[in-house]
């Protein structure tokens, strides 16, 4: 018969070990693939760490003053200034970090571009004319836009036309001129707002006086503020800068 004539299988020992490495190559092969990502989702962490994938860089968190400005009222000029006003009311301007200048610096251009506009206009209101004002000049503390002295000082000219006794008016127009080099021309206007009753008028004037290299008015007009605003807690750090001899007391 045909079975008793078959003669046992036999490998020698290297076809053997070929024939073994073989079947775990071919069951390597049959082993489940990869998962490949469906509409953008990706692949599984374990599978990212097994290819030595880094993790995603994190997320930086927006600068605060940035979120502020994007969550404003964009028709809310008085709004916008205000909150411009804080970090660049005054020069030089003051930011905790790049970022937030950087926002400011983009907010404050596109402000007086805006603003210009309105108060360009001949039958521009007192109030029109004293937001672009404002725009301007605190586009000219931050170093962006165009012609932003020129406008700030005919936006304010005009408007002291209106309203020439108006406090806060003087003010700004004070500010504008002392902190551009002429604080002999600006302390008149701030003298004029000061007795107005606009109170922050007398921090300006002390920081003209600063500049004039006349501590004692300086240190005067500091006092004068104090009596007016005694919970004011940067009035001891403005009082050091005059003393000090600083730059500015801002």
């Amino acid at each position: 018969m045909i079975l008793e004539n078959m003669r046992p299988l036999t490998l020698k020992p290297h076809l053997l070990s070929v024939s073994i490495l073989a079947a775990f190559a071919l069951g390597a092969c049959q082993q489940t693939p990869p998962p490949i990502p469906v509409n953008n989702v990706p692949l599984s962490a374990e599978y990212n760490r097994n290819l030595l994938i880094p993790p995603a860089a994190p997320v930086v968190d927006e600068d605060p003053l940035a979120l502020q400005i994007k969550a404003i009222d964009r028709s809310d000029y008085d709004g916008r200034i205000a909150l411009l006003a804080k970090y660049a009311k005054h020069y030089p301007p003051h930011f905790d970090n790049k970022r937030a200048r950087r926002a400011a610096e983009v907010e404050a251009k596109d402000l007086a571009e805006t603003l210009n506009v309105i108060a360009n206009n001949p039958q521009a209101t007192h109030a029109q004319l004293l937001q672009g004002f404002k725009a301007n000049g605190l586009a000219r503390n931050l170093d962006v836009g165009k012609d932003t002295t020129t406008n700030a000082n005919n936006f304010m000219r005009r408007a002291l036309k209106m309203k020439p006794n108006d406090p806060e008016t003087n003010f700004w127009f004070g500010v504008l001129l002392s902190e551009g080099g002429g604080m002999n021309e600006g302390i008149p206007y701030l003298n004029k707002a000061a007795k107005g009753g606009y109170s922050e008028a007398y921090l300006s004037i002390a920081n003209a006086y600063l500049s004039l290299n006349k501590k004692a008015k300086a240190l005067s007009a500091l006092e004068s503020y104090k009596r007016l605003v005694p919970d004011d807690a940067r009035i001891p750090e403005m009082v050091d800068a005059v003393k000090t001899d600083k730059a500015s007391i801002w």
